[in-house]
């Protein structure tokens, strides 16, 4: 297809790892790390509040759990 079209040397863009990836692509990650971190502080809590609450969850549940993530270890 490349050559068809008087390309033929075209050199992809290095996109061999995740990072890479998400540069090239434009992911602000370090923003939505910091959106996500902001959401699981505020709303998520809430929500978790609601949920005891309202007897939708008994309070070990999540006994056993981890809230960490791929981008956090908090």
């Amino acid at each position: 297809m490349l050559a068809k079209y008087g390309q033929a040397q075209y050199i992809a863009p290095d996109f061999s790892t995740k990072a890479k990836a998400q540069k090239l692509a434009g992911v602000p990650l370090a923003k939505l790390v910091k959106e996500k971190e902001n959401f699981r502080k505020t709303l998520l809590a809430e929500w978790d509040k609601q949920t005891l609450a309202n007897k939708k969850r008994t309070p070990d549940a999540r006994d056993g759990m981890t809230n960490r993530s791929s981008y956090s270890n908090k």
